[in-house]
C-alpha cells in the first residue's frame, strides 16, 4: 500500500523540488511562494475582483440616476465617478451650460439623493455625501482643460483632511 505522502503532487522548479538549493540559478528562489505571501495574493485577488463588482454595481445605479435627471432636468448632460484614495468614488454630474450648473448647485437635494442611492445599491457608505458630490460642465472643461475631460475631473477629487 502507497502512503498518502507518495501520492501528493510535487512541484518541480528548474528541475529541482522546492526548498533545494542544488539545481537553482540565481534569482529562482523569488519564483517558490512561501504560503504566507500566496496567502496575501489570494486576498488581494478577491479585494480586487469584489472592488470590480462594486463598481459594476456603482454604474448600473449611476446609470439609472442620469436617465431620470435627463428626463427631468433641462441642460444635464451626464454623470461619471472617479476613484479615489480612500475608496469611495467622486461622483461628478456633468452640464451642458455653467448657468444649468448652477441651477442644480442652487438645489443640490436631488443630486445628493440620486448619489446617495447610487453609492447605498453599490454598497458604499457614506456619512458626508455632500463631500463626493460634485457638479461641473462641458465649457468649464473646454476652458480649463482644453477639452481633457481625464484633467477637469481630478479637481472635484476631496482633498485630504
Amino acid at each position: 500500500m502507497v502512503s498518502s505522502w507518495a501520492r501528493r503532487p510535487r512541484v518541480r522548479v528548474s528541475g529541482s523540488w522546492p526548498g533545494m538549493r542544488s539545481g537553482l540559478k540565481p534569482g529562482d528562489e523569488s519564483r517558490i511562494l512561501s504560503g504566507a505571501v500566496a496567502h496575501e495574493l489570494s486576498v488581494a485577488r478577491e479585494r480586487r475582483v469584489a472592488r470590480h463588482y462594486q463598481e459594476r454595481k456603482l454604474i448600473r445605479s449611476l446609470t439609472a440616476a442620469c436617465e431620470q435627471a435627463k428626463q427631468e432636468v433641462p441642460g444635464f448632460a451626464w454623470v461619471t465617478h472617479v476613484d479615489t484614495e480612500a475608496g469611495t468614488p467622486c461622483i461628478v454630474w456633468v452640464f451642458d451650460t455653467s448657468e444649468a450648473m448652477a441651477e442644480a448647485v442652487r438645489s443640490p437635494a436631488q443630486w445628493l439623493a440620486w448619489s446617495r442611492q447610487a453609492l447605498f445599491e453599490a454598497g458604499l457608505r457614506v456619512d458626508d455625501a455632500a463631500r463626493w458630490v460634485g457638479f461641473d460642465n462641458e465649457a468649464a472643461c473646454r476652458r480649463h482643460s482644453g477639452g481633457n475631460w481625464t484633467h477637469q475631473l481630478q479637481r472635484h477629487l476631496p482633498r485630504r483632511r
